[in-house]
């Protein structure tokens, strides 16, 4: 095959065999930078973005730490005022899953049924539930959908 490719150069004219050579140059060049450069230009990109977002998390954080320090020191329930145990379950089921549940309340408790979520994020709804409002677990089932780590779940809560 080299020999062809180098029979094929010597039948050209200069002119033509410089329009050839300069042709696979360029091709050469567009290969490395859709190979190489490009892909490492986008992945500092992103990189850049995730680390913006973390520091943009940081300072956050350090503006609200004063607050949590306050909070966790006193043990007080996060901000809901005027608004029941029930609600503030639902509102937060229902940001979290969506129509996948079911709610009702039982006196001063309230059961929530779950269909088809991943088991992790129930287990932290349900910390961010007891840290925050802190509601009490009264009765918790789950049970395989078939899915791997997706549950059907039961949960009953006390305020």
């Amino acid at each position: 095959m080299k020999a062809e490719l180098k029979a094929y150069l010597d039948g050209l004219n200069e002119r033509e065999r410089n329009l050839v050579y300069g042709g696979a140059a360029i091709v050469v060049l567009l290969l490395i930078y859709q190979l190489l450069w490009s892909p490492f230009i986008g992945g500092l990109n992103k990189l850049d973005k995730k680390l913006e977002k973390q520091r943009q998390d940081l300072t956050w954080m350090r503006d609200n730490m004063a607050e949590l320090r306050e909070l966790s020191r006193t043990g007080a329930r996060a901000a809901t005022p005027g608004r029941s145990v029930y609600s503030v379950i639902e509102v937060s089921a229902r940001t979290k899953f969506g129509d996948s549940i079911q709610v009702q309340q039982e006196g001063q408790k309230v059961r929530i049924v779950i269909s088809n979520v991943s088991f992790d994020d129930i287990m932290n709804w349900l910390d961010g539930l007891q840290s925050q409002q802190q509601v009490i677990i009264k009765e918790f089932n789950a049970e395989n959908t078939g899915a791997a780590g997706y549950v059907k779940s039961t949960v009953l809560l006390e305020g």
